[in-house]
């Protein structure tokens, strides 16, 4: 995805799938993310990049899926009789199944993914000039029902969750 701009710069955008842990295991999961940033400055000739990446210290990913979308299904079946036929010897049955979520499908404001650390690394014409650590809250997940009839919408809690605890600066160096 590029931007052209009118002065003859341009910026380009890398997106790559959202990843997330869920019940202990590592998944891709729907939507996208920036993985980097590139903008051109055409007078200086100078490319400047910023890369985005969504690990813990230990390298797994730092993306939390709170919820897995859950759903309850309705069957209706319909009896077609020949009001000719007696014996009912013609009949056709038909069956119609729905499945139908029992909570919102967007959740976090529209991803479902919460990532509670993000490295930001700025980058001038290939050369690193440091970069941050953003720490974000993940926000509760026990206020969420799990498969209890009736089923009641699931609480959404956008004030607990994405709130920044720390922002860490690093020059080249560390």
């Amino acid at each position: 995805e590029k931007i052209n701009y009118p002065t003859g710069g341009k910026t380009s955008f890398t997106y790559e799938l959202n990843q997330g842990v869920s019940e202990g295991i590592t998944k891709s999961i729907g939507g996208l993310r920036v993985q980097k940033k590139e903008d051109y400055d055409p007078i200086t000739n100078t490319t400047y990049s910023t890369v985005y990446t969504y690990s813990n210290v230990d390298n797994t990913t730092s993306g939390k899926l709170l919820t897995i979308p859950s759903y309850t299904a309705y069957w209706n079946t319909m009896l077609l009789r020949d009001p000719n036929d007696f014996m009912q010897l013609g009949r056709e049955i038909y069956y119609h199944e729905s499945l139908n979520p029992t909570q919102t499908l967007s959740y976090f404001s529209g991803s479902p993914v919460i990532y509670t650390r993000v490295r930001e690394e700025q980058i001038v014409s290939g050369v690193s000039n440091g970069y941050k650590i953003y720490e974000y809250a993940a926000g509760l997940s026990d206020q969420m029902h799990d498969a209890i009839y009736p089923f009641v919408q699931k609480q959404d809690l956008p004030w607990d969750r994405g709130l920044l605890l720390k922002t860490s600066v690093y020059n080249q160096t560390n």
